[in-house]
């Protein structure tokens, strides 16, 4: 039997421009045994209340799944997950075809890369990556 904690939720958001069109990215990490950050304004996380680690232990070799979504819920998401499937591959030297990658992704989720600036972006996000770890 699983359950899924609610208090443990970090949101993150992220705003960008392409081509002077302002777009922004909310990703949502849903988790067992990650601990939020405490703010001055949360009392229960020094108290030990529900947020608090003891609270947030997860169940082992579980892996918390992470939700990505935009307004339209495909475009900008779609941009942000090939990069981030992208990267991955490079990180652990697997073979990266951004067309097939974007391909297996779209069978998931249709519509994910709306345009070719988009398109465009992905390939200047992952150049200037390779750029900044020196992979090329």
């Amino acid at each position: 039997m699983s359950r899924t904690n609610l208090l443990d939720i970090t949101v993150r958001s992220r705003s960008n421009s392409m081509d002077d069109i302002p777009w922004k990215k909310r990703l949502q990490f849903v988790g067992h045994g990650r601990t939020r950050k405490s703010s001055p304004s949360n009392s229960d996380s020094s108290s030990g209340g529900p947020t608090s680690s003891s609270a947030l232990e997860g169940f082992p070799g579980e892996s918390s799944p992470a939700i990505v979504h935009c307004v339209s819920g495909a475009h900008e998401s779609g941009v942000y997950l090939l990069v981030e499937v992208l990267i991955h591959c490079l990180e652990h030297n697997l073979d990266v075809d951004i067309s097939k990658t974007l391909s297996m992704l779209r069978q998931q989720r249709m519509c994910l890369i709306k345009t070719i600036e988009q398109y465009r972006f992905v390939y200047s996000t992952i150049a200037c990556y390779l750029q900044k770890s020196r992979l090329i």
